[in-house]
């Protein structure tokens, strides 16, 4: 009986190692799409002043 509730036991524990590790791996995975959204993001913004910038530019410029 004692043998069988420490495998139980140790089964308990691997499982539960398993799930936080494949929860750690979930969790830097999802970071490393949210950074790469962001990254997406961040360079839009910038395409997107600098056509605003060129637009400005363009429409600044003496016409001959």
């Amino acid at each position: 009986m004692r043998l069988l509730f420490f495998f139980l036991k140790l089964l308990s524990y691997f499982c539960k190692r398993i799930y936080l590790f494949y929860n750690n791996v979930w969790q830097r995975k999802m970071s490393k799409i949210q950074e790469n959204k962001q990254k997406i993001r961040s360079v839009w913004i910038h395409y997107f002043f600098f056509s605003l910038h060129v637009l400005y530019s363009c429409s600044s410029m003496p016409s001959s």
